[in-house]
């Protein structure tokens, strides 16, 4: 009996040996697994990180209404060239709303600008608070906020762009003469305030009331008022031309990927 109790304790004694070496065997291998998920992780936050990031900010125009497709919108195609005259993949974000006005840019758009540790930021914005009649003293306000901040916080460069003389535009061709004149009023006063913050900060100004396409229906959709293909290709030539100049004073982050260009003929 005795021979019997000794030889069962010793099985137990094995058993909750073992028993111990599986259960930390089981907090190795999960606590391994939690730790190959944290480098993983840490590793995509530092690899993010380490690619410059464009950022652009404004409304249905930055979101390329009115293009065959997203591609094709002026933001899609800057995105690209900065990828080729750089030699370095991008991030590109993407933070307009279709109908954002000056608010929804400061409010909404500027915090997630800047949570994105931008490289270059674009602005476009302007159109939907003139027809909104927004004060211009309340854009005036909203727009010298975000420039302050992020140059700031994010030291990033700023391209700035005026808004066309909306009065000539299609769209307006059919309003009645009083709110073609206040457009053009609007227009006028608005893009004061966006030429001089922008000399006053520092930020590229992107010069679209120039810009003779802006006024010829052939570079519209159908609703006068979005650009098409053809439209939104001249608007981002003439963001691009802005650009050019002042690329030698990007900040790329260092150990930033390369494009891989194909070597094939072509």
């Amino acid at each position: 009996m005795k021979r019997k109790a000794c030889f069962i304790l010793k099985q137990l004694r094995a058993l909750w040996r073992s028993f111990k070496v599986w259960w930390i065997a089981i907090l190795l291998q999960s606590g391994c697994s939690k730790w190959r998920a944290g480098d993983i992780a840490v590793k995509q936050i530092d690899e993010a990180h380490k690619k410059p990031t464009y950022v652009a900010i404004g409304a249905s125009d930055t979101q390329a209404a009115g293009a065959s497709s997203l591609e094709k919108g002026y933001v899609t195609l800057l995105h690209s060239y900065l990828e080729r005259s750089t030699n370095r993949k991008w991030r590109l974000i993407n933070v307009g709303r279709s109908g954002a006005r000056i608010t929804d840019a400061a409010q909404r758009q500027l915090p997630l600008a800047l949570a994105s540790n931008p490289t270059v930021v674009s602005i476009w914005v302007g159109g939907n608070d003139v027809r909104h009649r927004v004060h211009p003293k309340a854009f005036e306000r909203l727009l010298k906020w975000m420039l302050l901040m992020l140059h700031s916080k994010s030291g990033a460069l700023i391209l700035i762009a005026n808004l066309p003389e909306m009065e000539r535009q299609p769209f307006a061709k059919l309003l009645p003469e009083p709110e073609r004149r206040f457009l053009a009023t609007q227009s006028r006063t608005y893009n004061a305030i966006i030429e001089r913050l922008a000399s006053e900060s520092g930020a590229v100004l992107v010069d679209l009331k120039s810009v003779k396409e802006m006024y010829d229906e052939r570079f519209f959709c159908e609703d006068g008022l979005h650009p098409n293909d053809l439209g939104y290709e001249r608007i981002a030539q003439r963001f691009i031309e802005a650009l050019a100049p002042h690329l030698h004073k990007i900040m790329l982050p260092e150990g930033a990927s390369k494009r891989h260009t194909s070597s094939c003929a072509k």
